[in-house]
């Protein structure tokens, strides 16, 4: 089960820990005339580089793990993973499609959590999940993302996420070499993995804590 949390400006009456990146950051009690400071979620999952092997044992950048993050406000959540180098064109590596997911745990969630996921190929870029999510693959910062509305969310997933309240856990991201089929009413789930996976962060849960809304170094929509 996967646990979570998210969080952005609170008043607290006594001090309280947000995990980040598996460093610690003390949310100090506000003063009556001042305002809490909270260290921005950067980083929460992380991967070394080479380790996105295809079965010929070639390591492919497009699906090479760097790092992933999450944002939400109070309607969205978007997630972004990052790799070693992301091509705009077709992957030789992976010709008949590929993706990337983050997974989270969420308090009450469906299996204890909720998937974010992108899937890239013949077809074009397309939300994994076939929720309806806005999907963004841009060369230029090797990066993924997708945004989701949380409604959505709480429907696919009975992932009830609360502004500064829900705690998200047990991050980790995972990418692979896909067969991408044509969606048909939304069934872009159809996509199924053909071999390649950046293995770290499926094996490697990432320790941090999200609290619901807290600052990112990501945006939501972005």
């Amino acid at each position: 089960m996967i646990p979570q949390t998210t969080g952005s400006r609170f008043r607290i009456a006594t001090a309280t820990l947000l995990v980040v990146g598996g460093l610690v950051a003390p949310l100090m009690h506000a003063e009556a005339t001042g305002t809490t400071k909270v260290k921005r979620a950067c980083h929460l999952v992380t991967d070394a580089t080479d380790d996105a092997k295809t079965p010929a044992n070639a390591n492919d950048p497009s699906l090479d793990i760097t790092s992933a993050d999450i944002a939400t406000n109070k309607k969205s959540m978007t997630a972004v993973i990052r790799v070693a180098k992301l091509t705009s064109s077709a992957d030789s590596q992976a010709p008949l499609g590929r993706s990337w997911q983050i997974k989270m745990a969420v308090p009450g969630a469906n299996a204890g959590q909720l998937i974010l996921a992108v899937t890239d190929g013949p077809f074009g870029p397309r939300d994994g999940d076939g929720l309806g999510g806005t999907v963004k693959l841009d060369p230029a910062t090797n990066s993924i993302s997708v945004t989701e509305s949380l409604k959505v969310l709480a429907t696919a997933f009975h992932a009830h996420i609360a502004f500064g309240k829900t705690r998200l856990t047990q991050f980790f991201a995972q990418s692979a070499a896909a067969v991408q089929e044509p969606a048909v009413e939304h069934l872009s789930t159809l996509d199924y993995p053909a071999g390649a996976k950046d293995n770290a962060p499926s094996f490697a849960v990432s320790p941090a804590t999200y609290v619901a809304g807290a600052p990112s170094c990501v945006k939501v929509g972005s």
